[in-house]
Formats: structure tokens, sequence, C-alpha cells
């Protein structure tokens, strides 16, 4: 118990005086996520089809009110306008029924990131999936 304590201050005392990256805190804590969480957006692989992929996303941005600016099956990308953000969907295909998603958000005339709604849209894809 006191070798936990010890250990803990000194994780905090490095920290608070810069000499422990956040990335290492961070991503300890966020290593059992199935996801990648980037600045701006989500990325992850899962098992499907890049058609079913792609139309499923489409149904999504457009559930949430998503105006689609520009899309494309042969090249995976889809761009819509949502009322708050702009997203950014990358669809590749990995082969052997894996295709890997990745969404990225952007607010404020694309110049900030916007992850809460990159993770948003991510949960509703993976829950209409």
């Amino acid at each position: 118990m006191k070798l936990r304590t010890v250990l803990f201050a000194a994780v905090v005392s490095l920290f608070m005086y810069g000499c422990l990256p956040a990335v290492l805190v961070v991503g300890a804590g966020a290593a059992g996520a199935t996801y990648s969480v980037t600045t701006d957006g989500v990325s992850d692989t899962i098992t499907a089809s890049p058609e079913t992929a792609f139309e499923t996303m489409l149904d999504v941005l457009k559930a949430e009110r998503g105006v689609i600016r520009t899309s494309s099956i042969a090249e995976g990308k889809i761009e819509a306008v949502l009322p708050n953000a702009d997203v950014f969907v990358f669809i590749e295909d990995h082969g052997l029924g894996k295709v890997k998603v990745t969404i990225k958000a952007r607010k404020g005339l694309n110049l900030l990131p916007d992850k809460e709604t990159a993770v948003y849209i991510y949960k509703q894809f993976i829950r209409n999936f």
C-alpha cells in the first residue's frame, strides 16, 4: 500500500514539474479503447464491406441533419456539414472483409478540432451498423 502511494506521489510530482509527458498519462488511461482518438478524429477497423460502411455512414450523417457536400464511394470519402461542425469521413478497404473508418470533425470555419462530434458520429455509426 505504501509503495503504491509513494509511486503515485512521484508520478504526480514529475507530471506537475513537466518531467513526465502528458501523453504517457493519458495514453495509459485510454489504452483499453477499441478505437483510436486523435485531436479531431476517431479511427477504427471494422468487419464490413466498404459499400455497407459507406451507405451506413451516409445514413448516419443525414439522420444528424447533415448536408452531404461531397461523397465518393470509389475514393472512400464523405464530406458533410452538420449544424455545429464539418465532418470528414474516410473509408479504406483493408481486404478480407475489413475496412478502416476515420471520422474527423472541425468547427469554427475548420479552424478548431471537434473531437466530441467525431466520437458522437462514430458511436451513431456503430449503433446503426
